[in-house]
């Protein structure tokens, strides 16, 4: 069993997309109707996730397709529902019953054990959907999409419970955003570093250790991912956003190097950072620690900085464009790490499968349309060379 955790503390930065995009890929592989893809929707008060995978399209629950039967995964009760995504094949979506009861790290790792134990009982998933002619077998993966950081969800040391999890495949989608970079990294002027930055290293530091493979000690559970929801300009005029985009691209910081990455304006409003577009089709190198990656952001972030003393910057106040040159400049050779997922299309029309007034859509409606995009294709080729199957 695989599970993938999707979490950011910053609404906005791509989680749902991620997510979308991972149940996509896990239908495609699924090997027959016994192989069952499960969806956990743990954000906190917000659970616009699993409401978006429930919509039938006139804006209603899919509950006609619930168990009726509420199970309690780490001491937190769920409905499970049975949806039909792409080609009719069928997953199963677990909301909370009641999504403004928080979850502490005890009560994850019991979600996460629960789950296991669940999914080895026989006949669990038929018996939970068995009036809806649901093939026995058993769950193989787990995506839970949360708007919990991961500090939060995992302790800075190794407890009875972490102990158990040597076992199990997890891994950790980490999404990006400036300010968590720039709370994690001691600046020129501040050599200190804060109480969340001391918090998130240690945290990483254990989990490394609680899932670390012996045959493989190189890997690490992280999957550090940046969409371009994270890196485009905040400017929304489109004649001064076209006229930054066009300064920006011609801009290097000629005492520092930095090189400015290239956003290209594309038709109907797509945007693309074209040196992430080269980094993306590269065959990457081996994983990077959690350590590794915030060292590597630190020699990005200081270049900027030292940039803005000079007077030289070329990204001003927007801290999007600064993400965007720092990530851009993590690839000097143009490599990236296998477990560095950084994205390099926008398109506008993602915004609107979150929007609570498109009732003409369903699940698998979407689904399919995200399929299609480009978005989907870096997805798919960042996974396949990096030779995670999900």
């Amino acid at each position: 069993m695989e599970f993938h955790l999707v979490t950011g503390s910053k609404g906005g930065s791509g989680k749902t997309l991620l997510s979308l995009m991972m149940l996509i890929r896990c239908l495609e592989r699924q090997k027959s109707s016994k192989d069952h893809t499960l969806i956990i929707d743990l954000n906190n008060m917000n659970v616009d996730f699993s409401r978006l995978l429930l919509k039938t399209g006139n804006g209603l629950p899919h509950d006609h397709r619930g168990s009726g039967v509420n199970i309690v995964l780490g001491e937190k009760c769920f409905g499970f529902y049975l949806v039909e995504g792409l080609n009719s094949k069928k997953f199963i979506v677990a909301q909370p019953r009641n999504p403004f009861e928080t979850h502490n790290y005890s009560q994850f790792q019991e979600l996460i054990l629960d789950i296991v134990k669940k999914s080895n009982e026989k006949n669990w998933v038929k018996n939970l959907f068995g009036k809806y002619n649901v093939d026995e077998g058993k769950i193989s993966r787990v995506i839970i999409d949360t708007n919990y950081h991961f500090a939060t969800l995992f302790p800075m040391v190794e407890t009875e419970i972490t102990k158990k999890f040597k076992e199990i495949n997890i891994k950790i989608w980490f999404l990006w955003v400036y300010a968590q970079v720039e709370a994690l990294l001691p600046s020129s002027t501040n050599v200190e570093q804060t109480n969340e930055s001391s918090v998130v290293l240690d945290v990483s530091q254990a989990v490394e250790c609680a899932f670390s493979n012996p045959k493989f000690p190189n890997d690490t559970p992280f999957r550090h991912v940046i969409s371009t929801i994270a890196m485009l300009p905040l400017e929304t005029d489109t004649e001064k956003r076209k006229n930054l985009l066009i300064s920006f691209k011609n801009a290097l910081v000629k005492v520092q190097k930095i090189l400015s990455p290239q956003i290209l304006q594309e038709e109907n409003g797509r945007e693309r950072i074209d040196k992430i577009t080269n980094v993306i089709n590269a065959i990457p190198s081996f994983d990077m620690s959690f350590d590794n990656w915030i060292e590597t952001l630190k020699a990005q972030y200081d270049l900027i900085q030292n940039a803005e003393r000079e007077g030289t910057t070329i990204c001003g106040n927007d801290t999007h464009l600064k993400l965007a040159t720092m990530i851009a400049g993590s690839f000097p050779n143009g490599q990236r790490s296998k477990n560095i997922y950084p994205f390099a299309t926008y398109d506008p029309v993602l915004y609107a499968y979150t929007d609570k007034s498109n009732e003409g859509f369903t699940c698998a409606t979407y689904l399919q349309d995200l399929k299609g995009r480009d978005i989907y294709g870096e997805f798919v080729t960042m996974l396949d060379k990096s030779g995670e199957f999900l």
